[in-house]
């Protein structure tokens, strides 16, 4: 099986195709394309973040995760400005 990139679609989309280059069965990431997966994983952490900031509460630990959760989010963002950065250094 061949797995080929469809570049003739606004959105880009694997598909499986056969080597005579016919279209075989879709794979599970056509329904990923959309954005739902992306958006099902968001809503599976924010929900987690609520869990674990309600037992924090409880335990009267707020503060302290809080301050634990606003240093992930300064590593997340450094992170992902430096990707940034590469990408654009990159496009030169």
């Amino acid at each position: 099986m061949v797995v080929r990139l469809d570049r003739d679609r606004p959105r880009m989309r694997f598909s499986c195709c056969r080597p005579d280059g016919g279209d075989g069965p879709k794979t599970m990431l056509s329904k990923i394309e959309t954005g739902m997966g992306w958006q099902i994983i968001a809503a599976a952490v924010a929900g987690y973040l609520a869990l674990l900031g309600r037992s924090a509460w409880k335990q009267g630990e707020f503060r302290q995760f809080l301050r634990s959760l606003a240093i992930v989010a300064v590593l997340c963002a450094l992170l992902a400005g430096t990707v940034a950065v590469a990408m654009m250094l990159d496009r030169t």
